[in-house]
């Protein structure tokens, strides 16, 4: 049966070795993937953050300042709403949703390490 290109068996064993390579490849990705929305999640807790603290400092900078420098901070806020609503809720993530995720789905977690030994061929 050794390296035969024409039995049945033989031609399953290469499809096999080939669909391994396969799920390799993917379990890489999903891995990558997953840092990276790990990665852009973090960016936007930062940016909300840093939003947060940009409208706390105006309320507090508004209450010290004469009525000039309140419109000119008022100008500011109007400023900073204008831009959340232009970005507004682009990718659907401010919206709940059924499951936790926008669309309503269950993230779902990588399994393996990437290395695709997990996923033995049959006998």
């Amino acid at each position: 049966m050794g390296d035969c290109q024409h039995c049945i068996p033989c031609a399953l064993k290469r499809i096999e070795k080939s669909l391994v390579k396969v799920l390799r490849a993917t379990s890489r990705m999903e891995i990558t993937m997953a840092r990276e929305t790990d990665a852009l999640n973090d960016i936007k807790a930062k940016l909300a953050d840093v939003h947060d603290d940009v409208r706390a400092k105006l309320d507090q900078v508004r209450a010290e300042l004469s009525p000039e420098g309140q419109q000119a901070i008022d100008e500011v806020a109007q400023a900073l709403e204008a831009f959340d609503a232009e970005i507004g809720d682009a990718d659907g993530s401010d919206t709940p949703t059924r499951g936790g995720l926008p669309g309503g789905g269950v993230e779902d977690q990588p399994t393996g390490d990437g290395t695709g030994e997990d996923l033995q061929p049959t006998a």
